[in-house]
């Protein structure tokens, strides 16, 4: 048996080095993969949610302005803004229950999540990510209703 050269040895290293570099690198990019489906999941039920509430939002302000119709029933401009703002939250409302009827809220575990050896079956996202304090508060003026209502 030949003994190998130095550079041989060297080689021989790098290439063990390169390996467990490839399986750290898989190993990571299976966990991005499964935290992208896990944002993906929770990006649909946080706007489903949200558009809920503007559909809520915009009854409240069509019922407002219908009662200001009510004290003006001669005034023009808050007749047709009552008229917009109902037909908006008409709209609203039918798009917040059809996200809703084809919305699944339940999150579903990934298959990581279900053969992680950390994690017992059907617990896909960490108690940390369900927490109401974990999710910060979000201005109205942040959130869009042009990104929520197309």
């Amino acid at each position: 048996m030949d003994p190998l050269a130095p550079e041989e040895i060297e080689l021989e290293k790098k290439r063990a080095v390169l390996e467990r570099l490839k399986d750290r690198l898989a190993d990571r990019e299976e966990e991005m993969t499964d935290l992208r489906a896990e944002l993906e999941q929770f990006e649909a039920q946080y706007t489903m949610q949200v558009g809920r509430l503007y559909a809520d939002l915009d009854e409240i302000e069509a019922q407002i302005a219908e009662e200001e119709f009510k004290l003006v029933p001669d005034d023009e401009e808050i007749k047709k803004k009552a008229e917009e703002l109902r037909r908006r939250a008409e709209a609203s409302a039918a798009r917040a229950e059809e996200a809703a009827a084809h919305g699944d809220t339940k999150c579903q575990p990934t298959l990581a999540a279900k053969t992680h050896p950390d994690r017992p079956f059907g617990h896909s996202v960490p108690d940390r990510y369900r927490s109401p304090a974990a999710v910060k508060p979000v201005s109205r003026g942040s959130l869009s209703r042009r990104h929520l209502h197309p």
